[in-house]
C-alpha cells in the first residue's frame, strides 16, 4: 500500500509550501512546542520509570556491549546504537540508554511535527504529536531499550521524511546530505528488526517511483551500498556470530495457530499435535499463560521446552498448523 499511497498524495496534495520560510516568532513558538511537548512528556516518563525496563533481552544485549562479543540473536545494530553508545559515551552509566533513546524518539516527534506544520500547518502537527504523547501504552514501552522502540523511531523518521520528499516532488532529496540521512535511516530500520525490510522496502519503493530516474538509482545505490556495508564488512569486522535456534523465529505464527486451538478445541486434533503440543508446553501451563493470538505469551514460560520445536523442524510443525486449520478453522484464522 505504501507505493499507491505515495503516488496517491503525491497527485491530489498541491504543495502550497515549498518556498523557504521566513523565520518569525510565531513560527519559532510552534515549533518550540512541538519539540518541548515530546521531551517534556518522555522527562516524567523516564523520571517514574527511571533507569528504565530491562527484561531478559536488554540484559543480553547490555552483556554483549560489556563483552565485546555479539551475536545477531539480537540486531547488532541495535545493540551498537540502543546500548554501546551510549554506554560509552557516559563511562558505563545504565541510565543513559534509555536517556538517549528518549532524547532521539521525542526529538523525531518534534521534527516530524514541524515537517507537517510546514506542509499543513500547526494544527494537524499538534494532533499528530498528541496523538503519540496521549497514548501510554506508546509512551510505556518506550521505556524499555527494545529493537521495538528503536524501529518506532526509525520509522517515524523515514515517514518524515517520505512527507518531505512527495511534498516537495522529490526536491527535498535533490540536496546530498538530505540522500544520505534517507539512506542511513532507511538502511538502520532495516537491520535494527530482523523484519524491519517489510516495511523499508516498499517505502524505498514507493519513494522511487515518486522521483527523477537518475535520482531513484542514486537512492536505492546509496541504500544497497550501506546495507552492505553493514550486514558483511562491519559484522565481519565485530566478529558476530549467527544465532541458534532459528526455527523459533520463524515458526511464531504455525505455534501460535496451533496453540489457539490447542487451547480452544483440543478435542479435535489428533494425538500426535497434541503430544507436540504439550511436550513443548504442559497443558496446564498452556491454558494458564495462553492469550488469544500470541505465542509470545507462552513462549518465555519456564515450562516452556522450545528445544522440541527444534527437533521436530518447520516442515512437521506446519504439518501440525494444517492439521489444526482443518480441525478449527474459525478459531485458527
Amino acid at each position: 500500500l505504501c507505493p499507491a499511497a505515495l503516488w496517491l498524495l503525491e497527485r491530489v496534495h498541491a504543495c502550497p509550501r515549498l518556498k523557504k520560510e521566513k523565520c518569525s516568532a510565531k513560527q519559532v513558538l510552534m515549533d518550540g512546542i512541538l519539540y518541548l511537548a515530546p521531551l517534556a512528556v518522555f522527562a516524567v516518563f523516564l523520571i517514574a520509570c527511571f533507569p528504565g525496563g530491562y527484561s531478559a533481552d536488554s540484559f543480553d544485549q547490555y552483556a554483549q556491549t560489556l563483552d565485546n562479543q555479539y551475536n545477531d540473536w539480537h540486531p547488532v545494530l541495535h545493540t551498537l546504537l540502543a546500548f554501546k553508545l551510549p554506554l560509552a559515551l557516559t563511562g558505563g552509566w545504565i541510565g543513559s540508554v534509555v536517556l538517549l533513546q528518549s532524547l532521539c524518539f521525542s526529538g523525531v516527534i518534534g521534527y516530524t511535527g514541524q515537517v507537517i506544520r510546514k506542509r499543513f500547518g500547526f494544527a494537524p502537527a499538534i494532533i499528530t504529536v498528541a496523538l503519540i504523547l496521549l497514548n501510554p501504552l506508546v509512551m510505556l514501552t518506550s521505556m524499555h531499550p527494545w529493537k521495538d522502540t528503536g524501529f518506532a523511531v526509525c520509522t517515524l523518521l523515514l515517514s518524515a521524511y517520505c512527507l518531505q520528499i512527495v511534498t516537495t516532488k522529490g526536491k527535498w532529496l535533490g540536496r546530498p546530505l538530505n540522500l544520505i540521512c534517507f539512506a542511513v535511516v532507511a538502511v538502520i530500520a532495516s537491520v535494527v528488526r530482523h523484519n524491519g525490510i517489510l516495511f523499508t522496502a516498499p517505502v524505498i519503493l514507493g519513494v522511487a517511483l515518486c522521483l527523477s530516474r537518475k535520482r531513484a538509482l542514486a537512492l536505492c545505490a546509496a541504500v544497497m551500498l550501506l546495507f552492505a556495508v553493514v550486514k558483511f564488512p562491519m559484522y565481519s569486522l565485530l566478529g558476530v556470530e549467527a544465532p541458534d535456534k532459528r526455527q523459533i523465529e520463524t515458526l511464531g505464527l504455525p505455534m501460535t495457530v496451533i496453540d489457539a486451538v490447542a487451547v480452544t478445541h483440543p478435542e479435535r486434533l489428533d494425538e500426535e499435535t497434541l503430544t507436540f503440543v504439550y511436550q513443548v508446553t504442559p497443558k496446564e501451563a498452556l491454558e494458564a499463560e495462553y492469550k488469544a493470538g500470541s505465542f509470545n505469551s507462552v513462549k518465555f514460560h519456564q515450562d516452556t521446552n522450545l528445544d522440541v520445536i527444534e527437533q521436530y523442524g518447520a516442515k512437521k510443525v506446519l504439518t501440525f498448523m494444517v492439521r489444526c486449520i482443518k480441525a478449527a478453522p474459525k478459531t485458527a484464522l
